[in-house]
């Protein structure tokens, strides 16, 4: 059963009140076609006995309803992430140096500088950003690093004469959304 036919059956059997579990597994567009994990789809029946709460201007609370809310099954669990070393990446090693470590804006146009960053389940699929002053002013590419050690990202920098002098945070976001802040990791001059 395809992802729409799978949708389009959850829909017909929610709205004839039939419970129905389904398994759904999101692919990616060619070339890399992969699957995810499977993941349950749970079709409850509705229940009428449950209760509406109906807000309005005239009436913004509502006391003595209990709300219960059941834990969803995800896809990705959550992740304990971490930044635990960061340095300049050579042609063929990986520095680690204190932090924060420093670039120098270029007096015009860009410059490129490449980073390592070493921690706890990282992957070049989540998202690195760096804050500052003004906020995403340096943009940011993660690769894997082959060769060096498990857990080691890639960060390639772009830095701009206009990005602002200031030290950063560096935010890694995985896909599950977790996030995981590394403070004071780069300084720009």
């Amino acid at each position: 059963m395809s992802q729409r036919e799978c949708l389009h059956h959850s829909a017909q059997s929610s709205r004839r009140g039939i419970a129905a579990t389904l398994t759904i597994q999101i692919q990616n567009p060619a070339p890399q076609a992969q699957l995810s994990n499977p993941v349950p789809f749970v079709i409850v029946p509705f229940d009428v006995s449950v209760g509406v709460i109906a807000l309005s201007a005239g009436q913004s609370a509502s006391t003595g309803t209990n709300i219960i809310v059941t834990e969803p099954t995800t896809a990705a669990s959550s992740a304990p992430i971490n930044v635990d070393s960061i340095g300049f990446l050579t042609a063929d090693s990986c520095g680690v140096q204190a932090s924060p470590l420093t670039v120098t804006r270029p007096p015009s146009g860009t410059s490129a500088v490449s980073l390592c960053i070493h921690g706890n389940l990282l992957d070049p699929t989540f998202t690195y950003v760096f804050t500052g002053p003004a906020g995403g002013d340096i943009s940011v590419t993660a690769s894997a690093v082959n060769g060096l050690f498990p857990n080691t990202i890639e960060l390639d920098l772009q830095i701009s004469s206009s990005t602002l002098p200031g030290v950063r945070t560096l935010f890694v976001t995985t896909l599950n959304n977790d996030r995981a802040a590394a403070t004071a990791m780069l300084e720009v001059q």
